[in-house]
């Protein structure tokens, strides 16, 4: 089973965080703000342009190790020096489902994912398996901890409460991810503490009261790190 740096980051202290080269320099300035290092991912040519440089589908911690693109990890091995890597020559492609390989969702219950297209190291490491319909497991999912999330899939929806898992379903509106009619919740935040971290102004979704109190039920608090609209940046790695 997964250890922490897999899951939420309710409990861990971490150093570096990884972001999309897309993301805003106020988002990078909060993080700095929190003590930690940033490090911007590059795009990577075997992705669709909007989701080259998204951590979600670029890296997937295997524990303290990094699962990446061998190919990828060679052009940008600068940014991950000192750090432990698996590296994968799985085929990738930038039509789905051959951009969702390291598009998992790590919890205590097991992994979520569209198991025939998803990462073999990935399934190899992790002793339950969780399949869903829904590709972008990772993406379309806020983990908020052990036993609580937040998604607008059904098919996510179902598997976390057949897990036994507590679920507060969302509208899917309000999240921007240019290229796309629109982004994922699990895109634009993540736990850091007791603080659920948002990529733009998380009070603009028509969902905000349900959200603010689903957080503070988890003791979790939502803090938006800038007042642009909300957007799916493909999530965040923290190490």
């Amino acid at each position: 089973m997964l250890d922490s740096v897999s899951k939420s980051g309710e409990n861990r202290s971490f150093s570096c965080v990884f972001v999309s080269a897309d993301a805003d320099s106020l988002l990078i300035e909060q993080f700095q703000k929190r003590g930690l290092e940033v490090i911007p991912l590059p795009p990577f040519e075997k992705l669709a342009e909007p989701i080259a440089s998204h951590p979600d589908t670029l890296l997937f911690p295997l524990g303290q190790t990094l699962l990446m693109h061998e190919e990828y990890y060679e052009r940008n091995k600068n940014l991950f020096a000192g750090l432990s890597v698996c590296l994968t020559n799985e085929p990738m492609a930038p039509c789905y489902p051959h951009d969702i390989l390291f598009n998992a969702l790590a919890t205590e219950k097991g992994v979520f994912c569209l198991e025939k297209y998803t990462s073999r190291f990935i399934k190899a490491y992790n002793t339950t398996i969780i399949n869903v319909k829904q590709g972008y497991a990772r993406c379309t999912t806020a983990l908020v901890n052990s036993h609580a999330l937040m998604t607008a899939d059904p098919s996510i929806e179902k598997a976390a409460k057949d897990q036994h898992i507590d679920v507060l379903r969302i509208r899917q509106a309000a999240i921007a991810l240019p290229g796309y009619p629109y982004g994922f919740i699990g895109g634009c935040c993540a736990r850091l503490g007791h603080e659920m971290l948002f990529a733009g102004d998380i009070t603009a979704h028509p969902d905000y009261a349900a959200i603010r109190n689903f957080l503070l039920k988890q003791n979790c608090e939502p803090v938006p790190l800038s007042k642009h609209r909300l957007t799916d940046y493909g999530g965040f790695v923290f190490i």
